[in-house]
């Protein structure tokens, strides 16, 4: 009986510390955000930055070679970026993070990819005039951008957000990109890479578009002519 009694006076005490803010409870760290990897902006190395996560005082780095690959451990940081230098050129390497404490490890983020290129490589500029259509369709959002002299094809990237995760959607030799994939009425973010056999630009600046609902007349037949549909079937 008198166990039980102390056991009890322990738990409310417990409870009466935490919700005072007094006793936290040993929880591992979130997740980082916002991961990103380079795409050809360094010689021979791959840089990785992320939002630090509260509570971290370190991270681990795991690669793979894709983005459904085994990733094995390749380095750990204190700080919230990594410049990976054992990276091949001409290869995507795919990496995943991971925030920990004492009180243990977050969940990985998700998987990004970046990739280095050759000392004197020549990569093209980004493009420019990014545009995506408002509302003109009803059953997709047209993506369009000036033409890159040296640029053999395009990445498109886009994000539910100016700021947020542009993952890249597709890969076209035109500039210009139809994307079916799109939500009536949801605003998209979209952002070009210029590619060539030596790896691709830094991101372009982002434009937004969006769907609009679409008709009870059922949407037109697509128009004539050599524009890549991006998930249409």
């Amino acid at each position: 009986m008198f166990k039980r009694l102390i056991m009890l006076g322990l738990l409310s005490a417990v409870t009466v510390l935490t919700g005072c803010g007094l006793f936290e409870p040993d929880v591992p760290p979130a997740p980082p955000s916002q991961l990103e990897a380079t795409q050809g902006s360094y010689v021979r190395s791959v840089l990785l930055v992320w939002i630090p996560s509260e509570g971290a005082d370190r991270y681990e780095i795991t690669r793979a070679t894709n983005a459904e690959g085994d990733f094995e451990l390749v380095a750990e940081t204190a700080q919230a970026m990594y410049k990976d230098t054992e990276v091949g050129t001409g290869r995507t390497y795919w990496y995943r993070v991971r925030a920990c404490s004492p009180s243990g490890c977050s969940e990985y983020t998700e998987a990004v990819s970046g990739y280095a290129v050759a000392e004197g490589a020549d990569l093209p500029l980004p493009p420019t005039g990014i545009s995506a259509t408002d509302g003109e369709y009803d059953d997709r959002i047209r993506i369009t951008w000036m033409e890159v002299t040296g640029a053999t094809h395009y990445r498109v990237h886009r994000a539910e957000e100016k700021d947020g995760n542009y993952d890249e959607l597709a890969d076209t030799e035109t500039p210009h990109l139809n994307d079916r994939t799109a939500e009536p009425e949801e605003t998209y973010w979209y952002k070009v890479r210029s590619c060539n056999e030596h790896g691709c630009s830094t991101l372009s600046s982002a434009d937004s578009g969006y769907r609009k609902p679409p008709s009870n007349d059922g949407p037109p037949p697509p128009p004539p002519g050599s524009v890549l549909d991006f998930g249409s079937h």
